[in-house]
């Protein structure tokens, strides 16, 4: 899986802004592919919103509301459930291949 940022930057990044918190060895690549999945799901969601106003093409609006439903969705669930952010990713890996 190819990244954007090396591995070394983003671990010193994570340092400087949240130095209290110890990660695991693949932290940074569990929250690459949480950012892969929740571009899918905003890509989804803005398209069907694009349907839904028999609109060709997906504009800003439609990614803007998507995006707004995601995060409120997400927020909701995270504070449901008492999870480690392994535990809510595998779940919405799971959702989002459901």
């Amino acid at each position: 899986m190819k990244r954007t940022v090396p591995r070394g930057t983003w671990k010193r990044l994570m340092k400087k802004h949240k130095p209290q918190l110890k990660l695991s060895a693949n932290a940074d690549l569990l929250v690459h592919l949480d950012f892969l999945l929740f571009l899918h799901r905003l890509a989804e969601e803005a398209r069907t919103n694009a349907i839904s106003e028999k609109s060709k093409t997906i504009k800003y609006e439609h990614i803007i509301s998507s995006a707004k439903g995601i995060l409120v969705t997400l927020t909701t669930l995270q504070s449901r459930l008492p999870l480690s952010a392994e535990s809510f990713s595998l779940i919405i890996l799971k959702k989002s291949r459901g």
